[in-house]
């Protein structure tokens, strides 16, 4: 699945001890405060959040790569991303810098206006979620 974003700073994984929730509106929206459910053993792609929708400003979802297998790239373009693995191992892609390890633990940023895809090298499912927000910095 795609979605409208694209990524132009350096790209950083983040060790992960504690995730917080974060609050979702739009200035002049009042969106309320949501516990958000998915299947964790589904394969299919559970989407989380979309912007368009729910006025939010995020785009979020739960992708699963079969082993050997990987996502389309694509640009995020105004957006900045976060992909939080779940289970398994990969490589995070992104044009013109160097594949950033992806496993339970790290929490992976891409900057706005970045091509990058995802790409399964182990054993097992990689199973993610990533979210997407407008950058503060678009021009």
């Amino acid at each position: 699945m795609l979605f409208p974003c694209h990524l132009k700073a350096p790209v950083h994984i983040i060790p992960v001890a504690l995730m917080a929730m974060i609050s979702c509106s739009r200035p002049g929206n009042t969106t309320a405060p949501a516990l958000i459910s998915f299947h964790p053993d589904s394969l299919q792609y559970q989407a989380l959040l979309d912007g368009h929708k729910e006025g939010t400003v995020f785009y979020s979802g739960v992708v699963s790569l079969l082993p050997d297998s990987a996502g389309e790239k694509h640009s995020t373009e105004d957006y900045e991303e976060m992909i939080i693995p779940l289970t398994g191992n990969g490589k995070l892609q992104i044009t013109g810098h160097q594949e950033l390890d992806l496993h339970y633990g790290n929490i992976a940023y891409i900057p706005r206006e970045k091509e990058h895809r995802v790409v399964n090298t182990g054993k097992t499912t990689l199973k993610y979620i990533y979210v997407a927000t407008l950058s503060d910095k678009r021009q």
